[in-house]
């Protein structure tokens, strides 16, 4: 995670920067330990020290995609399991250069997941 970006999400809080720790640079898999991507960013939505969106970047020549953060769990192996399945990801919105979501893209993202607002 580039300083910038940390500086945006709120480095320097202890609950943000646990987060950030528990996150940054792992490699993200669905519940049948199917590869999804490696966590490129995690981002954090208003004064919260909990993260709400991974931004995942499945590959070497594949855009970054938005992931949510709820539902997710770390296994003994430091990987980072989610409940949706690799095309589901990769079907969402593509995640932009700054990472920040407007609310616009937020809704786009609710609804790609199925997520109660």
């Amino acid at each position: 995670m580039s300083e910038a970006s940390a500086h945006i999400h709120g480095a320097g809080n202890p609950g943000v920067d646990d987060a950030i720790v528990i996150y940054s640079d792992r490699q993200v898999i669905d519940e049948q330990g199917q590869a999804i991507g490696k966590v490129e960013d995690v981002l954090f939505e208003g004064a919260s020290d909990s993260p709400t969106w991974l931004v995942v970047k499945p590959g070497f020549l594949r855009s970054a995609h938005y992931v949510p953060v709820r539902g997710s769990y770390t296994t003994v192996t430091e990987k980072v399991v989610v409940p949706f399945n690799r095309e589901t990801v990769r079907a969402a919105p593509k995640a932009n250069a700054d990472h920040v979501l407007t609310s616009e893209e937020r809704s786009l993202l609710a609804q790609h997941y199925a997520l109660a607002t």
